[in-house]
C-alpha cells in the first residue's frame, strides 16, 4: 500500500499555539489529522483514528478532521515516556504501518514558539526521510 499524499499524522503538543505552529510547518508533506495533548486523550482516540474512523472527540482547531486514512505516522515530544509510547502501542491497533516519531528527553525546547517549531520539524522531517522513502512499510519507533 502507497502512503498517502500528504501523510497524515496525529500531532502531541503541549499547547494549541505550538501544535498550530509545527503543523503549518509540516505542510505540504503531512497532514495534521488530529492534535492531542494529553496521554489521557491519547488513550481514548488514537485507536479509532489508527484504524481510520473518526475519534469519539472532534479535532482542535489544529487537526483538520479528515480521518479517511487515519493516521500513518504518530508524533510525539519530548515530553512522553518511553514507557507511555510503548502503552498507546499497544492499545492502538492500525489498519496499516504506523511510524511512532518521538523526541528524545530533555523538555520543552528554548527559544520562541516559532524557533521550537521549526527545530521540531526539522527533526521529524529527518527522522522520517527514510520511512517515506520505503513507502511506509514498517511499523516502529522512529527517534529524533
Amino acid at each position: 500500500m502507497a502512503l498517502p499524499n500528504p501523510v497524515p499524522v496525529v500531532l502531541f503538543g503541549k499547547t494549541e499555539d505550538a501544535g498550530a505552529a509545527v503543523a503549518s510547518l509540516l505542510q505540504p508533506e503531512y497532514e495534521v489529522v488530529h492534535f492531542i495533548t494529553s496521554f489521557e486523550d491519547a488513550q481514548s482516540v488514537l485507536p479509532a483514528i489508527l484504524s481510520g474512523s473518526p475519534p469519539p472527540s472532534p479535532p482542535s482547531s489544529v487537526g483538520t478532521g479528515n480521518y479517511t486514512n487515519g493516521a500513518r505516522a504518530v508524533i510525539l515530544g519530548p515530553a512522553f515516556t518511553t514507557d507511555q509510547v510503548e502503552s498507546l502501542r499497544a492499545t492502538s491497533p492500525a489498519s496499516a504501518p504506523v511510524a511512532w516519531v518521538v523526541g528524545g528527553a530533555g523538555g520543552t525546547p528554548a527559544g520562541s514558539v516559532a524557533e521550537a517549531a521549526q527545530n521540531a520539524v526539522n527533526a521529524v522531517k529527518g527522522a522520517l526521510a527514510g520511512w517515506v522513502a520505503t513507502g511506509g512499510q514498517h511499523d516502529g519507533i522512529i527517534n529524533y
